[in-house]
């Protein structure tokens, strides 16, 4: 990390911090010390602002220049991302279904970032330009799950931009969560609320699918301050009692099979599952630390219909008897909501 020391008064110099930066200490003019540090004493706005521009030349970079430009309109840089196995083999191979012949061009223009607290997402377009589209996907898909709104909302000509987060143990190129007391729900929803935290995102258009409702339905309760509106598929956050474990949820056989396979830490018996509903991904390579591509792990959003250590319904301040919907105590009632099903 290279310094420019920059001091206009005599007084306030240290003797003994010269002599570190310079070996000298004698704080003469403008003087470079080796390769890595700067010392300038100056008495006026331009000296300055000249001593900052020539230190920042000298310690320019052409990769790190070049990256700052194609960035410009992204006002939170990401962490450095990893190779994208979501963007790279599934985008356009298993999830893109327009009839145009532009997926790969599209798919050039999406990046693979690391936001919040080591949360994989795709982005197109940069919120500080458009409005933003935030996309919620479910079990057993992958965020590439919405190429199709990317190709529709948030190219060249679209209105939003577009960002789609992984959910936790849903991307094979981040290290695996074991934690249970993790593997929750409505802590999903806080882990997502830090992207949004991290990249400034406001007025959110939510778009939730399937398990992606469930948490997106509880994000929206638990931070109604970001979401504009919201655009619910498959699943709905019905009025007719709460769906917590403690009232014994009614569930479908291949739900208690994923339940079944995730407490036996069985990654075969998840996969058997999974590809007995023949899903779009079926084949995909979706948890991380794995060699069959899906791993138990993919259970944990079945789990958390019978889990009581925690319930899910404890990580909300409501009594459980006061819920008025499946997965939320509330709603808030500025948020429109669209549902669209399609069994």
């Amino acid at each position: 990390v290279p310094q420019l020391f920059l001091y206009g008064t005599l007084l306030f110099v240290q003797d003994s911090l010269l002599t570190w930066l310079d070996e000298r200490g004698d704080g003469s003019g403008h003087q470079q010390i080796g390769t890595d540090h700067w010392f300038m004493a100056r008495t006026t706005a331009n000296e300055t602002n000249q001593a900052m521009a020539a230190f920042f030349e000298a310690t320019s970079d052409s990769d790190t220049t070049t990256a700052a430009s194609e960035s410009d309109s992204d006002t939170n840089a990401p962490t450095a991302a990893p190779a994208s196995t979501v963007l790279d083999d599934q985008f356009c191979q298993v999830y893109y279904s327009l009839d145009d012949g532009n997926c790969e061009t599209l798919r050039d223009s999406v990046r693979s970032e690391i936001r919040g607290n080591n949360t994989p997402t795709l982005e197109l377009g940069y919120p500080s330009e458009k409005p933003v589209m935030l996309f919620f996907h479910g079990w057993p898909d992958t965020s590439a799950l919405f190429a199709n709104q990317f190709a529709a909302f948030c190219g060249d000509e679209g209105e939003f931009s577009c960002v789609a987060p992984s959910m936790m143990n849903y991307n094979p190129d981040v290290d695996p969560v074991y934690d249970q007391d993790k593997l929750s729900w409505p802590v999903q929803a806080d882990v997502l609320h830090e992207v949004v935290t991290d990249m400034g995102l406001e007025d959110i258009t939510l778009v939730i699918h399937d398990f992606g409702s469930i948490v997106g339905f509880q994000y929206t309760v638990r931070y109604p301050e970001t979401v504009k509106r919201v655009v619910a598929m498959d699943i709905g956050n019905n009025v007719e009692g709460v769906m917590a474990p403690s009232q014994n949820a009614s569930l479908f056989s291949f739900q208690l099979q994923a339940i079944s396979a995730y407490l036996s830490q069985n990654s075969t018996a998840m996969n058997e599952v999974i590809q007995s509903l023949a899903p779009p991904c079926a084949d995909c390579q979706i948890a991380p630390d794995t060699d069959n591509g899906v791993e138990y792990l993919l259970g944990w959003m079945h789990y958390n219909f019978i889990n009581e250590d925690p319930a899910w319904t404890s990580f909300f301040d409501e009594p459980e008897a006061n819920f008025n919907f499946q997965v939320t105590p509330s709603w808030p009632e500025e948020v429109p909501q669209l549902f669209l099903y399609g069994t």
